[in-house]
Formats: C-alpha cells, structure tokens, sequence
C-alpha cells in the first residue's frame, strides 16, 4: 500500500471524528453546526486526496480530484462564516453576506464541468498529482484570501476579547487554522508557480487541527456549554455589580460592570480586602457581620467608592457561601442606584406639580360651584318673579284693569 496515501486518510478519519463530536456535543447550536460542516468538508478532502493518492490510472485520479475539490471548494466560505459567527460579526446579519457563498457554488460547479480547475492527473512518486487548469490560481487565491480573511476576524475578536477564555480560544484557532494553511501554500501553490514538485500537505495538515480544536473544546470548552460556562457568560454580561470575597473578606471575583464602573484594573481590585470598593472603610466588616447574622442581605443601601473618589449609590443583595456547613465566601451583587434615585426624585417633583394643579382645579371648581349656584339662583328668582307677575296680571283683569306698555309709562283704564 501507498503509505503517503495514510497521510490524508489520518486527515480524513481525524476531521469526521471531530465533526462528530462537535455535534454530539450540541447540535442545535449554530457555532457547532458550521464547525462541523467545515470539519466534513475537510473529511471529503482528504478522503479525495486519498483516493487521488491511490488511483490506478490517470482517469481515476482526476476523477476522484473532483471528489477533493467538492471538499476544498467548501472549506474556505465555511471556515469565513465560521469566524463571522464566532467573532459575533455584524456581517453575520446582514443578507449580503451569503454574496460570499458565490465564488464557491462557482468554482463547485467549474470543477464538475470543465478542467478549468483539475487539469489532468500525472504519476508521482507519493502516488499520482494534478496538474492544475487555467482557473487553479484564481482558485488557490480565493482559498487562501477568504481563509485569511477568517483569520484577521479571529485576530480582531482576539485582540478585544474580554475574557482570557475567549482570548485563548481565539489563540488556538488561529493557530489550528494557519498550520493547514502556511503548508498548503507552501507545499500546493509555491511548487507550481515555481515548477518543482512536492507531496500536496494541505487536507494532511488539518489533522493537527482537528486536534487542537479538539484540546480547546476540552481546555477551554470551545464550542461546549457548560453550567460553569453559562455562568461565566451570565457574569461577564449583567449590568449589576458582582462581588465575590472569600472568607477573609478578600475580593475573589468581580464582574465586567464592576470593573468598568469602579475604574480599576482586574488586577488592582481582585486579592484586595473589600474596603477598598466602598466608601466607609468600616462598612464591608458591618456587611459581613450582617451577612453572618442574617445570612442575606436584602436592598442594603450605601454608597461604593470609584479609583477616583467618586460616589455611587448602590442597592446591596448578599449571601453567604457554605461548604458542609462553614462559611467560605461572601456574595454581595449590588444595584446602581443613581439613575433610579433620579428617577425618584423626578417622580416626587412630577407628584408635587400635580398636587399644585389638582389645589388649583379644586379652588376653580368651587369657583365655578358658586357662580353656578349663583346663575341658578338667579334664574329661579327670575321665574318666581314671572309668577308673581303672571298672577298679578290675571287678578287686574279680575277688577277690570286693563294694563298697557306705551314704552314710557304704564296707563290704566277702567272698562
């Protein structure tokens, strides 16, 4: 048997079990999914590189190239999306985005229908090779930009990452996916452009890959969830403040918004007694003691102390941490509350002006009230006064008194 044909075969089991894996380890979750097509496409790669190695006639091996092309066309856009998704890119959600899917469909079907890619085959000394056709520049070029361009994702995300978790997953990315990179370019491209020959390492190369991927998803659960992951992504990500003290009131852990809004540096804070965030040196021994008393603490309000001297009002829920029965640790997870406090404030000086306009009203209402009074008074003094003058008129004509209005006087006359 060809034993340089073990070479991508290794590649080709080692890139199915970690696709496998990965999707045992949580199919529904997208990162996993994109991972794992990139992991078969490589599968198919090195299965074409392979079959390629081990062809008996030249018609053969360039028939099962296309084989190898289907993987390899596939890897670079993958690999891209992958990245885009990992880094949390915007471009993830926007619709142009799968535009880049197109010089892969293209290339996918030129491989199927023309040579413009695989060329022909020739007899080498690991086995047969190809020869590559008018398009294999253009080819290796968008394979190795659009991998690249993954990579300088993967590098920004890295450089602003705020975890050291998510930094050394980045790390061992990049890592894991340059190696099959640097040797493709140096053992597929630079041999052809430069007119030597050497055995094409690039689906080989990806079974270290597969094991570092696999060694992050192990160390540094790329790619796994986990409670204590959840964990960790819930306190690098609320808005509260989180303090964690152990039992000689120490800080152990603080989260992100602590950090951010206190000003120090992880380093400065994390090891340091709790004095230091609050602004009353005392205080955080009344919170312990408290905390040792009750057990919890319950919208404790005070104040914490920036790096700069600043005050913030804070809202303080804590508890106690025990271990069969002894304490070990102290969580206190506190509440900005100055915006609430404005807030307040706001709504206290809102309720004021409505106490002023409901006084107001009420004083107009009684206003209106007496003037009402008033008008109704009036107009039934008005009607008992037509009554009075209605009966007055009926008991004249009883006497023979004829009434007259001339305009200026009134005149009687007696019939």
């Amino acid at each position: 048997m060809n034993l340089y044909a073990l070479l991508p075969l290794t590649a080709f089991i080692a890139n199915v079990i970690i696709g496998c894996y990965i999707i045992y380890k949580n199919p529904k979750d997208r990162l996993n999914r994109l991972y794992a097509l990139v992991a078969f496409s490589v599968a198919i790669w090195g299965l074409g590189d392979f079959l390629v190695f081990t062809a008996v006639t030249p018609a053969a091996a360039l028939y099962w190239e296309k084989l190898s092309t289907l993987g390899s066309v596939s890897v670079p856009v993958l690999l891209l999306h992958f990245f885009l998704v990992f880094t949390r890119s915007k471009f993830v959600s926007r619709k142009i985005f799968y535009l880049l899917y197109i010089p892969s469909l293209l290339f996918g079907f030129l491989n199927f229908t023309t040579t413009l890619i695989p060329d022909s085959a020739e007899l080498n000394y690991w086995g047969y090779g190809i020869a590559g056709g008018v398009l294999y520049e253009p080819f290796t070029s968008y394979i190795v930009v659009y991998i690249i361009a993954g990579l300088l994702f993967c590098y920004r995300f890295y450089s602003k990452a705020p975890s050291v978790r998510e930094k050394s997953q980045a790390k061992l990315l990049m890592i894991s996916i340059a190696i099959p990179l640097v040797g493709g370019v140096i053992t597929e491209a630079v041999p052809i452009i430069l007119g030597f020959k050497i055995i094409p390492l690039s689906s080989t190369l990806s079974a270290p890959t597969a094991l570092i991927i696999a060694y992050a998803m192990i160390k540094y659960k790329l790619m796994t969830i986990t409670s204590a992951l959840a964990a960790e992504n819930i306190i690098e990500t609320m808005a509260d403040y989180l303090v964690v003290a152990d039992k000689e009131k120490n800080i152990a852990l603080v989260s992100d918004s602590t950090i951010d809004i206190l000003g120090y540096k992880r380093g400065e804070i994390v090891s340091k007694p709790m004095n230091i965030i609050f602004s009353r040196k005392t205080y955080s021994s009344k919170v312990i003691e408290q905390l040792k008393e009750k057990k919890y603490l319950k919208n404790k309000e005070t104040q914490i102390s920036t790096k700069d001297g600043k005050k913030i009002p804070v809202s303080i829920n804590g508890s106690v941490i025990r271990d069969k029965g002894s304490i070990i640790g102290y969580v206190l997870l506190m509440r900005d509350m100055a915006e609430i406090n404005k807030l307040i404030k706001s709504l206290e000086e809102k309720t004021k002006e409505l106490g002023k306009s409901k006084k107001q009203l009420e004083s107009k209402n009684i206003e209106l009230a007496k003037f009402n009074n008033m008008a109704v008074g009036r107009e039934l003094r008005m009607v008992e006064l037509k009554k009075r003058i209605d009966e007055l008129e009926n008991l004249l004509k009883k006497r023979g008194i004829k009434i007259k209005n001339n305009n200026s006087s009134l005149k009687e006359k007696r019939v």
